[in-house]
């Protein structure tokens, strides 16, 4: 059941009773009432797309997904954001860069087992890099109080 507050705010609604079959509603709010309104419009049915290229796309990405999702998808998601900073997992993190991020991380209280997982890393070689320095990074990757790296250009 949709909220009324964004009710209010559609012209249309599509409600999807089963695979390949919609009924679309036309919405409307009284402007002195506020009373809202549903008028039944259409009733859309189509086959299965099971053969269609995008349908096909569509399910390759979600069953990536589904596989990373397991597998720090958080991390190593398939953003263009990622792609463009050429970091697509952290494989790709420079070691001096992971070490201070796992210092970072057990200094917020974040367990070692888990730092662990995410860095497929034993407990005991988190513990070892948490004792071992610093949590500065150097110029390179350094960040100043307003979080813009200190090397990014203006735009």
């Amino acid at each position: 059941m949709l909220d009324i507050r964004l009710k209010e705010l559609c012209d249309w609604r599509i409600n999807v009773l089963e695979r390949g079959v919609v009924v679309v509603y036309k919405t409307k709010v009284d402007d002195h009432s506020g009373e809202m309104t549903e008028k039944r419009m259409h009733r859309v049915r189509w086959g299965p797309l099971d053969d269609h290229p995008e349908h096909q796309v569509l399910e390759e990405k979600k069953v990536e997904h589904m596989e990373n999702f397991a597998e720090n998808s958080y991390l190593a998601g398939d953003d263009d954001e990622d792609d463009e900073a050429g970091v697509t997992s952290v494989d790709d993190i420079s070691k001096p860069v992971r070490d201070t991020l796992i210092r970072r991380f057990c200094q917020v209280g974040v367990k070692q087992a888990k730092i662990g997982a995410v860095f497929d890393l034993h407990r005991s070689t988190i513990s070892t890099i948490k004792g071992d320095g610093s949590t500065e990074l150097d110029d390179e990757h350094a960040w100043d109080n307003d979080g813009v790296s200190a090397g990014a250009d203006d735009d």
